[in-house]
């Protein structure tokens, strides 16, 4: 399985302790898998980008980028990457945030917030067939994501405090978390699979 956009690797950690699979984690920012290989002993990881991932045709069974559609500007190339990449009858899933109205009063500095139907359509457009989209139920995360996550922040900000790029980070997280509380960006997920030759 393919984590697009793994960031520090909760998640892939999850599903691996879950499922008994083999995930590789992808992030563009090679301090982040580093970091999920550190936090998580266990995981694999690639540094990489959505719009060109590094990995052979075919070669994963199933993929997902949780809250990492929104953050890309090349959508459509970054969901042929995956089209490319899936086995036949292998699955994807997005777990996004997509805007509630066709206006925003503002995007955080790198979202860029779509209708549901716009992804859906991009899905469909590179041989993705959508078997569910719907808004998201949100359940608490699980105890080992929260403790990591917190752990890290508290390092973060230990090691950062008072520095402007942090400060922009909070900010903008602030930002987003407003849009996300008034209901003007909902949570979502798709499930879509590609279709066998």
């Amino acid at each position: 399985m393919l984590d697009i956009g793994s960031g520090l690797g909760g998640p892939a950690a999850w599903v691996t302790q879950e499922h008994r699979c083999r995930v590789i984690c992808m992030d563009l920012m090679e301090v982040e898998v580093a970091g999920s290989m550190r936090l998580f002993p266990g995981l694999s990881g690639v540094v990489g980008s959505a719009t060109d991932l590094p990995l052979s045709s075919e070669s994963v069974d199933a993929a997902w980028a949780l809250g990492v559609v929104e953050m890309v500007a090349e959508r459509q190339r970054s969901i042929g990457e995956v089209a490319r990449v899936l086995k036949p009858g292998g699955r994807f899933a997005i777990y996004g945030f997509f805007a509630a109205d066709s206006e925003i009063p503002f995007h955080p500095a790198v979202n860029l917030f779509d209708r549901p139907e716009k992804i859906l359509e991009l899905l469909e457009r590179a041989g993705l067939r959508v078997i569910r989209a719907s808004p998201a139920a949100t359940d608490a995360a699980p105890t080992l994501w929260g403790s990591r996550a917190q752990a890290v922040r508290a390092a973060v900000h230990q090691e950062h405090a008072g520095e402007p790029a942090l400060t922009v980070a909070e900010t903008e997280l602030g930002s987003f978390n407003w849009l996300r509380l008034t209901r003007q960006i909902m949570d979502w997920v798709v499930v879509c699979e590609k279709g066998d030759r």
